[in-house]
This record gives C-alpha cells, sequence and structure tokens, in this order.
C-alpha cells in the first residue's frame, strides 16, 4: 500500500541515531520511573516545561504514564517480579 512506511531497519536506526516507538516508550518509562523513585512527583517536573513550545498536550503524556504504569503492573503480575 502505498501509505504504509515500513518501520526502520536497525541498520537505519544505528545510522542515523532513530528510536522505534518501543524503545522511545522505555527511555520515557525509565526516566519517569527514576524521578518517581526519587520520592518526586513527576507533575512537578512537567510544571517546568515549555508545552506551547513542545507543542503537545500535557494531558496526553500524563494520560499515557497513567496507562503504561498500568500496563507495566499488569506485566509484573504475570511474570511474577
Amino acid at each position: 500500500m502505498p501509505c504504509y512506511t515500513p518501520p526502520p531497519t536497525t541498520e537505519m536506526i544505528n545510522a542515523h541515531g532513530y528510536m522505534t516507538l518501543g524503545q522511545f516508550e522505555a527511555v520515557l518509562c525509565g526516566i519517569f520511573t527514576a524521578i518517581e523513585g526519587d520520592s518526586t512527583d513527576v507533575s512537578d517536573c512537567l510544571d517546568d516545561l515549555d508545552w506551547s513550545e513542545i507543542g503537545v498536550d500535557r494531558n496526553i503524556l500524563e494520560k499515557w504514564w497513567e496507562n503504561h504504569k498500568a500496563k507495566d503492573e499488569q506485566h509484573k503480575e504475570v511474570i511474577n517480579i
């Protein structure tokens, strides 16, 4: 299909520094988890960002984080961590 763009190959990612969506989510999850591990609320850190410059609705990110943490907890229960 002409509207389909295949994901980048590993060689393309390594050559251009691209991350897949899964890799990006894993990095963001790691950062947010570290922030929360330091007894800091992620929303306090998000307060310091210029959301109009970023161009993303803060609520979208907060909802993603809430859902992502829930999925992580479910996954941990399945693999008994």
